[in-house]
């Protein structure tokens, strides 16, 4: 039941305010299916007006922040599975990929197997 909770709080509500007639505002939505600015198509450019040289101006940042977050994952490896540690199998691989694997599904089951 726990699961329906906020679905169910959401339709009680809305019915009470339905009944009561009470003067909420309320979120108007058009008739018609299509994108907020006239004669904009769907599919827009990623990358705007921006020139060429702003994508390349892109690149060493986005290099450097992929290289932090790998090192920042593999000294993290490191650091837990020393021998000090008394780690049988590599576990810390084993739960972050069980954690990984959860979080698709259920977040609170992967913040809490991260604690």
């Amino acid at each position: 039941m726990s699961d329906f909770g906020v679905v169910l709080a959401i339709f009680v509500n809305v019915l009470i305010d339905y009944l009561i007639g009470l003067d909420t505002p309320k979120l108007i939505v058009p008739r018609k299916f299509a994108t907020t600015k006239e004669g904009r198509g769907w599919i827009i450019n990623p990358f705007g007006k921006n020139h060429v040289y702003m994508w390349l101006a892109a690149l060493l940042p986005a290099l450097l922040a992929t290289i932090l977050i790998f090192m920042d994952q593999q000294i993290t490896a490191v650091i837990v599975n020393r021998k000090e540690n008394k780690l049988k199998v590599n576990l810390f691989r084993f739960q972050l990929e069980i954690t990984f694997s959860l979080g698709f599904y259920r977040k609170d089951v992967a913040t809490i197997l991260i604690y």
